[in-house]
């Protein structure tokens, strides 16, 4: 199977990156920003999901990259970006669900499966102060707790097109939507819950680019620009 051997290549890869950068980080570590680069594309995994077709280890259930700027003002590193998704810092346990897709999937997911009365959850601006709002941050707390457990690994590509082909591809081998099922969810995968059928169905926390098909070519262009931060 072709793809099955892409997706063992895949995992050898994100091996060395892991050497390259010295070990996953994750959200909740004092130091998960040190040392990241503006730009690139970062790999999440979740510690109670584990490959079963492609060798042991962790299986990646979100691919991302920082996003297109559109306007002089706007943040867009890869920092920021991962900040978004990592949530406040706050006590009231505030989150970025409306700047970051990730939680709102994650948000969307959990609310259906401890069936949460949250109906303000997608809506893009709920008042301060009201009973929506603090409903909205039980989910929140419970998604920082969640997230910030996840461990990730990241990669440097400062071109804009190639973190876009690096995103897109690596989503595409990764997905099982309408395909044979490799390294799938384990019943317990909080995904499973989702309302969404692209999450649901393709095992990752994306559901852009996860009906199409990959080149195996781009794990050419991933495994040089993991070779190009070792120098």
């Amino acid at each position: 199977m072709p793809r099955l051997e892409d997706l063992k290549r895949f995992y050898r890869i994100l091996g060395e990156l892991k050497q390259e950068v010295g070990r996953t980080r994750t959200l909740g570590d004092l130091d998960w920003k040190v040392g990241l680069p503006e730009r690139g594309v970062y790999f999440f995994f979740e510690p109670s999901e584990k490959r079963s077709h492609t060798g042991e280890g962790l299986r990646v259930v979100r691919v991302g990259k920082d996003p297109e700027k559109n306007s002089a003002k706007e943040d867009t590193t890869l920092p920021n970006r991962l900040g978004k998704h990592r949530g406040s810092d706050t006590h009231r346990g505030g989150g970025r669900k409306r700047d970051s897709v990730f939680r709102r999937h994650m948000g969307n997911a959990l609310i259906k499966r401890d069936s949460i009365e949250c109906p303000t959850w997608n809506s893009k601006k709920v008042p301060k102060g009201t009973n929506e709002r603090a409903q909205e941050r039980l989910v929140d707390k419970e998604i920082n707790r969640i997230i910030r457990q996840m461990p990730f690994l990241w990669i440097e590509v400062n071109d804009e097109i190639v973190r876009g082909y690096i995103e897109k591809n690596t989503i595409e081998l990764l997905s099982n939507y309408c395909r044979p099922t490799l390294d799938p969810p384990s019943d317990n995968w909080l995904g499973n819950c989702s309302n969404s059928e692209e999450i649901k169905y393709s095992g990752l926390w994306n559901s852009n680019y996860v009906k199409k098909s990959h080149t195996s070519k781009f794990l050419d262009v991933l495994e040089y620009a993991v070779n190009e931060m070792g120098g």
